[in-house]
């Protein structure tokens, strides 16, 4: 687990195409993928590889996705200034079930305490594997909502709000 450089981004593309290829991650595939991977807002990002290869990837982004949404910020209860979101987390399938996405949640969870920072995310409503993670590792969901934007061929899309574990009170404490 490291954080990422502009040298994994070549392979971070290729590792999300893999995700994409067997999950829809994400629903619709990006114009600019490397793009894609640094979202406004983005504080950092951090990779899992074996052997050089890039097994998963994580980044926290302040000031959008759901941190703007306002039943989220109600929910979070705490200042905007003190809410990040986890986004552009994904596992190729070859290393699924090792442990790699906790790493990665672990990793952006750790940063997040160091800066005080609370945690939430969102997810599509048709993946059941990372609704399933989600809420064994101990996130909250907060709202579901239809997306803004809809699937490929005009399907909507349901979204699910979740609020991270209270990591940052059990940090300071």
């Amino acid at each position: 687990m490291r954080e990422r450089t502009a040298d994994d981004v070549d392979a971070c593309v290729k590792a999300v195409a893999e995700v994409h290829a067997a999950d829809r991650y994400p629903t619709n595939w990006p114009a600019e993928p490397a793009g894609w991977l640094n979202p406004d807002g983005l504080v950092g990002s951090w990779v899992a590889e074996s052997d050089g290869v890039v097994l998963g990837h994580v980044a926290l982004q302040q000031g959008h996705g759901p941190c703007a949404v306002p039943a989220v910020l109600d929910a979070a209860g705490v200042e905007p200034a003190r809410l990040a979101a986890v986004a552009r987390l994904f596992v190729v399938p070859a290393a699924r079930r090792q442990g790699v996405a906790a790493a990665l949640m672990d990793a952006v969870g750790e940063e997040a305490a160091q800066r005080g920072l609370r945690l939430v995310l969102d997810t599509v409503g048709h993946a059941p594997a990372a609704l399933a993670f989600y809420e064994r590792t101990g996130w909250r969901r907060v709202l579901s909502q239809t997306a803004s934007w809809t699937r490929p061929g005009g399907g909507e899309v349901t979204m699910h709000y979740y609020l991270g574990p209270d990591r940052v009170e059990t940090a300071t404490r």
